[in-house]
């Protein structure tokens, strides 16, 4: 009989992922509904190998809505996966841009350090440096005349 998993299972040496339709003997048909990977209501539908046309308006309902629900978790399932999967990308790409943007960070960091360091050298600004400063010649304002123009009265 054919079943559609509704989670991961190994049949015959061979993984399977959800939603996978496989064809199960009555054992593994069990087994499966042990573990979990298949609708119990679908297991009981499928295990009587009752054919659609002798089943009873309530058997084939209650098929129906088994086979429903587990297509519906098959599908949500793999939607989710699909939505988890984009999700991790977008993180680790996040990521990686982040630990850029830190190295990135870093390099400049040091080259402010050493440039502050170079302006540093070039504008000495110890009490020796700047009377050097004051006492040079460029530093020393320019002499003012004192001398009185002494033209002739008119008179």
């Amino acid at each position: 009989m054919k079943v559609t998993l509704s989670g991961p299972a190994r049949i015959g040496g061979q993984r399977k992922r959800p939603g996978d339709v496989v064809d199960v003997d009555l054992l593994t048909l069990r087994h499966l509904e042990a573990a979990g990977v298949i609708a119990p209501e679908l297991a009981s539908a499928a295990a009587t190998d009752t054919p659609v046309s002798a089943m009873t308006q309530a058997e084939f309902e209650a098929a129906v809505a088994a086979t429903a629900k587990v297509l519906a978790e098959t599908m949500l399932d793999a939607a989710l996966e699909e939505v988890v999967a984009t999700v991790e990308a977008e993180k680790n790409a996040a990521l990686a841009r982040a630990v850029e943007a830190e190295a990135q960070r870093d390099l400049l960091q040091a080259r402010v350090e050493e440039l502050q360091h170079i302006l540093a050298e070039q504008t000495d600004t110890t009490p020796a440096a700047a009377a050097a400063k004051t006492s040079s010649p460029a530093a020393a304002p320019a002499a003012k005349s004192t001398r009185k123009s002494g033209g002739a009265a008119k008179g």
